[in-house]
C-alpha cells in the first residue's frame, strides 16, 4: 500500500467510528462513465480554487493596511508560535490549549495505573472508575461535594420512584437551580480548593449520564416482566445501547463511575450506560491500536489546522471588537464564516482529544462531529451531525419516547428547546433554536411531497435537489451566526449587507454557485459511501 492509499484510508469517514462501517463486505464499486469522473474533477478543482479565495478575503479583513479597526482588536491578540499573533480570545478553547500537555499527562497516568494495576476487566474496573470519579475534589474543591450529593439524590429517586418523569424532574430542577444560583453557589469562605471554578458548567454532561442510567436500569427492570423481549435492530451499536444489561450491573458503584468518568467527563462524548457497560465486559474493535493511532493523527491535524487559523485569520477577536466597519460584504461574511469554523474546531478538538483518551483506555464512546461543518446540505442531517452522541442521547430518551416520526416537527421542537436550554439560557440560543426549527420545515414538506425514491430516476432531480440545498446552507448559516458568533444584531447587519450591496449582491450570487458545486460533490461523495455500506443517516 502507497503512501497516497494510506493518506485515503486515514480520511475516510468510517476510520472515524466503526459504527459507521457495513456489517458485510461491500461489493467492488463500479466504475463511473468517463463523462462523470470529469464532472466530479471539474467540481472539486472549483471548490478548492474558492477555499483558496475564501482563505485570502479572510486573511486580507485581518490586514492592518485594510482594516481601520486593526487596533481595536490587536490588542485581543497573544503571542504565537506560528509567526503571527494568535488570537487566544475564546476563554473555553483557551483554557482547553494551555492546559493540553497537563490532560495529556493525567491521560497517559490514568492508563498507565490501570494496566500497572491489571484493574481492565470486570469488576476491579469499575472499582477502579469508582475511585478515579474522586477527581471532582481535585477538579472543582468543594464543589465537588455538590457532585457527589446531587449523583446520590439521582440514584435513590430512580432507585425509589422507578418512573421516567420523576428522573426527568430531577434533571429539569438542577439545570435550573445550577443556571440562576451559579453551582448553589454560597460564599468564598465556603468554595476553595477549584482548579476549575463554574462546576456547574461542567456537570451537564453528567446530567445527561444520571437519566441515562435511571432510564436503563427502568427498562432492565421492566424487561424481567415482559413475556417477549422488545425487537433490536441488527447491529452492534443497537444491541450494546438497547440490550438491557444483568440487574446486578445497575448498583452503585458502576453508577457512579459511569457518570463520572474521567474521561468523558468533562466534555463527553455521551455514552449510554448499556453501552459502556457492554464494552466493559467485551471490548470493541474500535479500540484496536490501529484505529486509536489513525483517529489520534486525526486529532494532531485538525488541531494543526486551527492554530493556523488563529493565527491567521482572528475571527473571534474582530468579531467581539466589531472590527467590521468599513470592510467588504465579502470580507465581512467570510469573517464570520470562519467564526464559524472556528466554533467547529474548538468544540472538534476537546471532543476528540476526550474520547482519544477514552480509546486507549477500551472505551469507545460515539464520534460527536462526522462531518466538516461545511460538508452538509440538509438541515436535518447537519443537526444529526453535529455534537453527534447528544443527538443520539436526544433521540432515545427524548424523541422516541414521544413518539417519534409521528410527531416529527413537535418532537423535534421539543428536542431543540431541550438542547437550548441544556446549552445555556440567553436569548441567543433560543432564537437559534426558533429558527432551527423553522429551516427544518421546507426540507421536511418538499421531502414529503417529491419522495426521493420516486424522483432520482431523473436526471435533472440532482440539480433541483442541489438548489435546495443552497438555501438549506444559507438557512444554517443565518441560523448559526445568530446561535454562536455574531448575534441577532451581528446577523442582521450582515443579510442587510449582502440584500442591499451591488457588491453584497455578487457575493451572494457567485457564493450560490459555488455552493451548488460543491453540494453536488457532496451528492457524490454520499452516494460512494452508500456504495460501500455506510449509511451515516447526515
Amino acid at each position: 500500500m502507497n503512501l497516497l492509499e494510506v493518506a485515503g484510508d486515514l480520511f475516510k469517514v468510517e476510520t472515524l467510528d466503526e459504527r459507521f462501517l457495513p456489517d458485510k463486505p461491500p461489493s467492488p464499486e463500479p466504475k463511473k462513465p468517463l463523462a462523470q469522473r470529469l464532472e466530479l474533477v471539474f467540481r472539486v478543482l472549483v471548490d478548492s480554487l474558492f477555499v483558496f479565495a475564501m482563505f485570502r478575503i479572510a486573511m486580507s479583513a485581518a490586514d492592518p493596511q485594510v482594516n481601520s479597526k486593526y487596533f481595536d482588536y490587536k490588542i485581543l491578540l497573544s503571542p504565537g508560535w506560528m509567526g503571527p499573533e494568535v488570537d487566544n480570545t475564546d476563554s473555553q478553547y483557551a483554557g482547553f490549549r494551555s492546559n493540553l500537555g497537563v490532560l495529556l499527562i493525567i491521560m497517559t497516568l490514568h492508563c498507565l495505573f490501570r494496566v500497572l494495576l491489571r484493574f481492565n476487566k470486570g469488576q476491579k474496573r469499575s472499582y477502579y472508575d469508582f475511585v478515579t470519579s474522586l477527581h471532582v475534589f481535585g477538579l472543582h474543591g468543594t464543589g465537588g461535594f455538590k457532585i457527589f450529593i446531587i449523583v446520590v439524590l439521582n440514584y435513590y429517586i430512580g432507585k425509589w420512584f422507578r418512573n421516567r418523569t420523576a428522573s426527568w424532574i430531577f434533571l429539569m430542577t438542577i439545570l435550573f437551580a445550577n443556571e440562576f444560583t451559579e453551582g448553589f453557589y454560597t460564599t468564598d469562605a465556603f468554595e476553595f480548593g477549584s482548579l476549575l471554578p463554574h462546576w456547574h458548567v461542567f456537570f451537564k454532561c453528567t446530567l445527561l449520564r444520571m437519566l441515562s442510567f435511571n432510564v436503563d436500569r427502568l427498562e432492565a427492570d421492566q424487561a424481567q416482566t415482559e413475556l417477549e423481549p422488545k425487537p433490536i435492530p441488527n447491529r452492534e451499536e443497537y444491541r450494546r445501547t438497547g440490550t438491557p444489561r444483568p440487574l446486578e450491573e445497575y448498583n452503585f458503584i458502576n453508577y457512579v463511575g459511569y457518570c463520572l468518568y474521567l474521561p468523558l467527563y468533562i466534555g463527553g462524548p455521551i455514552i449510554t450506560f448499556n453501552d459502556f457497560r457492554s464494552q466493559i465486559s467485551t471490548p470493541t474493535t474500535g479500540t484496536s491500536v490501529k484505529r486509536v493511532i489513525m483517529y489520534a493523527i486525526r486529532f494532531v491535524f485538525c488541531f494543526l489546522v486551527l492554530e493556523f487559523i488563529l493565527h491567521n485569520i482572528p475571527a473571534p477577536a474582530m468579531i467581539k471588537a466589531r472590527a467590521w466597519v468599513g470592510l467588504s460584504p465579502a470580507q465581512i461574511s467570510m469573517i464570520s464564516f470562519f467564526g464559524l469554523i472556528i466554533i467547529w474546531l474548538k468544540l472538534l478538538i476537546p471532543w476528540r482529544m476526550f474520547r482519544l483518551w477514552a480509546l486507549v483506555d477500551r472505551i469507545d464512546p460515539p464520534e460527536n462531529m462526522v462531518r466538516c461543518v461545511s460538508n452538509n446540505y440538509s438541515t436535518s442531517s447537519f443537526w444529526r451531525s453535529w455534537h453527534r452522541s447528544f443527538n443520539k442521547w436526544a433521540i432515545r430518551y427524548i424523541y422516541l419516547p414521544l413518539g417519534g416520526a409521528k410527531h416529527s416537527i413537535r418532537n423535534a421542537a421539543i428536542v431543540f428547546f431541550f438542547v437550548a436550554l441544556w446549552h445555556d439560557m440567553q436569548l441567543n440560543l433560543f432564537v437559534w433554536g426558533f429558527l432551527s426549527v423553522i429551516f427544518v420545515l421546507p426540507e421536511a414538506i418538499c421531502k414529503f411531497m417529491f419522495p426521493n425514491k420516486i424522483y432520482n430516476k431523473y436526471w435533472w432531480w440532482k440539480y433541483v435537489c442541489g438548489v435546495g440545498g443552497v438555501l438549506n446552507i444559507w438557512a444554517m448559516l443565518l441560523a448559526n451566526l445568530v446561535g454562536f458568533a455574531i448575534g441577532v444584531d451581528g446577523a442582521k447587519m450582515v443579510m442587510k449587507d449582502l440584500a442591499e450591496t451591488s457588491a453584497g449582491l455578487w457575493f451572494v450570487i457567485l457564493s450560490s454557485i459555488v455552493l451548488f458545486e460543491g453540494t453536488q460533490c457532496m451528492f457524490d461523495f454520499r452516494a460512494r459511501e452508500l456504495r460501500r455500506g455506510i449509511d451515516m443517516k447526515c
